[in-house]
Formats: C-alpha cells, sequence, structure tokens
C-alpha cells in the first residue's frame, strides 16, 4: 500500500505533520472501534474491518517516513538467490491480470469515496467540522474530480478557521465546479480572512461570469475595495448590496466602515443610527470605530 492510498484512508495530506496525522490517527481509533457498536452486529462488523485498514495505514504511513527512500511504499522486486532474475509469468496473462486488479481497485476507492462523502455531509450537518474534514481529505485523495467534496472541505475549513487550507479546496472546487456560485462566496470570506483583497475580489468578479451577484457578493467586493482603498467603488458595492437585502446588518454596518474610510464621518454616523435598529452589536462596533476615527468631519479621500 502506497502513501496516498494510506494517506487517503486516513483522511489526511501527506504534507501533514506526524503530530496531525497521530491525533487524526487516534481520532478514528476511538470512532471505529468495534467495542463502541456492540449493540449492532452490523455496525460492528464494519467497524472491525475499517479500524484494520485504519491501523495499516498508519503504521504504513510511520514506516515510509521513517525510511523515506522506500520508494514511496511501494514494492520493489526481489533478485533469486543466484542473483539470476526470477521466473516472470507469461506477459499477457500479467498484464490481463494487472489491468483486473487495476479495474477492481478502482472501483473500491469509488466506492470508499462514495461513503466518506456521506459520512462527511453528516459529520458537517452535526457540527463534527474536524471529523467532516478527515472524510473529505480521504474522498478527494481517492476521487480528486469529486469538486462536491473540495467544496464541502473548503467550507469546513472555514468553520475551524483555517483560511488558507480553505481557499486551496474551494480553488479546487471552483475548478471542477465552475458554475457553484457558493464556492466564489465561500472563497471571497476565506480570501478575507486572510486580508487578501484582491484575491476576493477575483472570487466575485469570477462568480459573474456564472451567476447574478447578491447582497453577500457584493459586501465581500465592497470590503475588499475597502481594504484596497478604492473607497468610491466600496461604497457603489455595499450600497448594491443593501438595494438587494434591505435589511442586511453587515451590509450597512460595511458601509458605515467604508463611509468612515472615506473620510464622510456624518454619512457613518447616519448609517450608524439605521444600525441600531438591526444589529446592536455592530451598531456598538462601528460607534467604536467613528470614536477612534482622527478624520476631521467633512474631510473626504479616496484611494487610488
Amino acid at each position: 500500500m502506497d502513501l496516498d492510498r494510506c494517506c487517503a484512508l486516513l483522511g489526511v495530506s501527506s504534507e501533514d505533520s506526524d503530530e496531525e496525522i497521530k491525533r487524526t490517527y487516534r481520532n478514528l481509533v476511538r470512532e471505529w472501534h468495534p467495542d463502541r457498536h456492540q449493540g449492532d452486529p452490523g455496525k460492528q462488523s464494519k467497524a472491525e474491518v475499517r479500524i484494520k485498514e485504519i491501523n495499516v495505514a498508519y503504521e504504513r504511513i510511520q514506516a515510509i517516513r521513517q525510511n523515506p527512500h522506500s520508494s514511496n511504499g511501494h514494492s520493489r522486486p526481489q533478485a533469486a538467490p543466484n542473483g539470476s532474475r526470477p521466473p516472470q509469468p507469461a506477459g499477457k496473462r500479467t498484464a490481463a491480470n494487472g489491468a483486473g486488479e487495476t479495474r477492481s481497485r478502482r472501483d473500491a476507492d469509488l466506492q470508499t469515496a462514495n461513503v466518506s462523502y456521506q459520512e462527511g455531509v453528516e459529520h458537517s450537518k452535526a457540527g463534527r467540522w474536524e471529523k467532516a474534514i478527515s472524510s473529505f481529505m480521504q474522498t478527494v485523495c481517492l476521487r480528486p474530480s469529486h469538486g462536491d467534496a473540495y467544496y464541502a472541505l473548503g467550507v469546513a475549513y472555514r468553520e475551524v478557521d483555517r483560511p488558507a487550507k480553505a481557499v486551496a479546496a474551494l480553488k479546487q472546487a471552483i475548478r471542477l465546479l465552475p458554475g457553484c456560485a457558493e464556492a466564489y462566496t465561500h472563497l471571497g470570506r476565506a480570501s478575507l480572512d486572510l486580508v487578501d483583497a484582491t484575491e476576493a475580489a477575483w472570487a466575485v468578479s469570477r462568480m459573474k461570469k456564472h451567476a447574478a451577484l447578491d447582497a453577500e457578493a457584493y459586501i465581500i467586493l465592497g470590503i475588499a475595495y475597502r481594504l484596497r482603498r478604492r473607497y468610491h467603488q466600496a461604497l457603489e458595492a455595499l450600497n448594491e448590496a443593501i438595494k438587494l437585502e434591505p435589511g442586511s446588518p453587515e451590509a450597512h454596518y460595511e458601509l458605515g466602515e467604508a463611509q468612515l474610510a472615506s473620510g464622510d464621518v456624518a454619512a457613518a454616523r447616519s448609517q450608524h443610527a439605521r444600525l441600531k435598529k438591526l444589529d446592536a452589536d455592530l451598531a456598538v462596533q462601528l460607534l467604536l470605530s467613528i470614536i477612534d476615527s482622527k478624520v476631521p468631519q467633512g474631510a473626504h479621500r479616496d484611494g487610488l
């Protein structure tokens, strides 16, 4: 069993640290230990098979990492004791057997990937994000063309505050599912989490090619423009968000921040008055920004 397949079975990446892999392994052992399913013979039987796969995969990863020159876990042909080559089966027979084994393995991997994806969906619904990540990772390792799994993986990474990994997964989702508007939205949000305004604006611009922008997309665009000091465009985007969703507290808050950043304190105060009726907490945050502002009232500025 090679390294990629072992990582797929555990739902980890070959780039993960030893500690991350060990933590995932222990979580899987706790989840799939047969003793946890003594009241359900069907699940217990499945757990017995799964725990064996988990243990074998983890042991193999450890062995490969301790001996990195082991050809990534692939076995090497052994020479006969006398130095001559061992007898080989007929070429046609070998090719036929190899093709059959490859098809069987591919079918098994596809089935495992589908099961892992469904498990990830259930974990996500229950808010078990780390387990969801492990399941979705296993899915995409076994089936790299699974766009829905990459999208769900990106969402899960956002939930556990790993924006860099979320961005990577969501970009893969967009590559495989270019019409998935939600993937662009999450990519924009994850990019903003990394304070990458350029990437966030790019995500929204790509989304325009496939779907009409909703209020959240305009909010993302407005924040990105504000971070880039393009205040006029930020104000336009945020006003569009409010037209689409007049009662959005976030849109009103971000509009107030953009107005304040552009130097229009009076407009920001007016926005604060509206926001108090929508979300008291955001209204307090905007008020604090207004108080902290050193910009003289009435002074305007705009970035490049």
